[in-house]
C-alpha cells in the first residue's frame, strides 16, 4: 500500500469516528426528558442513523459510483426530510412515527405466519416471529398495536418536504436519486444501456453492465447530508455544538490529499523529463 493509499484510508477511518462523535455529543447534550420521551428516542435515533449511514458509506469506496451511491444517498435525503417534518411538532409526530413502525412489525409477523402455514410450517417455532413479537411486546402488548397500511404521516414525502421547507432538497436530490431506487429508464437508460455500434440495429439501445469508477464526490455528498441533519437538529433543538464539523474536516482532508497527489505526480513527470 502506498503512502497516498494509507492516508486515504486514515481519512476515511477518521471521518467515521468524527461523524459518529458529532451525533453522540449532540444526543448527550440534549439529554433524556421523561416528558418528551418520544421525541428524544425518535429524533435522537434518526440523528444516530444518519451518522451511521454516512459512516458506513465512508467505509465502502466500492459503492461511490452511479450504480450504488444514489440508492444510499436517497435514504439519507428521505431521513432528513422526515426529520425536518417531525421537528415541526416533535412529540406528536414522533409518537405517530413509533406507532406506525410498531404496526409495520405486527403486519410483517402476520404475513409471515400466513406464509408459513401455507407451506405446512409451524409459525410458533419461527425465530424471526418470536424475536419480532418480543420486540413489540417490550414496548406495547401486540394485540393493542394498530396497523396502518398507508404512509406513517398520512401524506406524501413531497408534501412533507414542502411543509418542512425542504422542497428544494426533494426536487434536486430525492427525485433524481429515486430513479436509481425504482430502476426507471432515466437511470437504466444511462447506466445499464448504450447505443449499439451496429447500423443494422439502427443504433438501438442495448443492455450493458459497464463498470463505474468510484468517486469521492459521493462520499462528500453523504457527509454533507449528515451535516445538514446535524445543523437542523442544532437549530430546532437549540444545541450549541462547538467541535469542528466532520463534513468540513473531510472536505479539507480530501482536498489536501488531492493536492499532495498532484504535486507528487508533477514531480515524477519533471524527474522523468530530465
Amino acid at each position: 500500500m502506498t503512502n497516498s493509499q494509507e492516508r486515504f484510508w486514515d481519512i476515511l477511518e477518521n471521518y467515521s469516528a468524527r461523524v459518529k462523535a458529532e451525533a453522540a455529543t449532540r444526543i448527550e447534550k440534549w439529554g433524556f426528558d421523561i416528558e418528551n420521551e418520544h421525541q428524544f428516542v425518535v429524533v435522537g435515533g434518526l440523528l444516530a442513523r444518519q451518522a451511521t449511514l454516512a459512516s458506513e458509506i465512508s467505509a465502502a469506496p466500492s459503492i461511490w459510483n452511479e450504480h450504488m451511491a444514489p440508492i444510499f444517498l436517497r435514504v439519507m435525503v428521505d431521513l432528513h426530510i422526515n426529520l425536518a417534518w417531525i421537528l415541526k411538532d416533535p412529540e406528536t409526530r414522533a409518537k405517530s412515527y413509533i406507532e406506525y413502525g410498531l404496526g409495520q412489525a405486527k403486519l410483517m409477523v402476520e404475513h409471515r405466519k400466513v406464509d408459513m402455514v401455507s407451506k405446512g410450517l409451524d409459525p410458533q417455532n419461527d425465530q424471526a416471529i418470536q424475536a419480532t413479537e418480543a420486540w413489540l411486546n417490550s414496548q406495547r402488548l401486540e394485540f393493542l398495536v394498530e396497523v396502518n397500511v398507508g404512509n406513517w404521516a398520512d401524506s406524501t414525502i413531497r408534501n412533507l418536504a414542502i411543509e418542512a421547507d425542504q422542497k428544494s432538497l426533494y426536487d434536486l436530490s430525492y427525485v433524481p436519486f429515486s430513479n436509481a431506487v425504482h430502476n426507471t429508464w432515466w437511470h437504466v437508460g444511462r447506466f445499464n444501456s448504450r447505443r449499439s455500434p451496429n447500423p443494422l440495429h439502427r443504433f438501438h439501445f442495448i443492455p450493458t453492465m459497464d463498470h463505474c469508477e468510484p468517486h469521492p464526490h459521493y462520499l462528500k455528498v453523504a457527509a454533507k447530508y449528515a451535516d445538514k441533519s446535524f445543523q437542523l437538529f442544532d437549530d430546532k433543538i437549540g444545541i450549541a455544538h462547538e467541535a469542528e464539523s466532520a463534513f468540513l474536516w473531510l472536505d479539507a482532508a480530501i482536498a489536501d490529499l488531492e493536492d499532495a497527489n498532484n504535486s507528487e505526480n508533477s514531480e515524477e513527470k519533471a524527474s522523468g523529463q530530465t
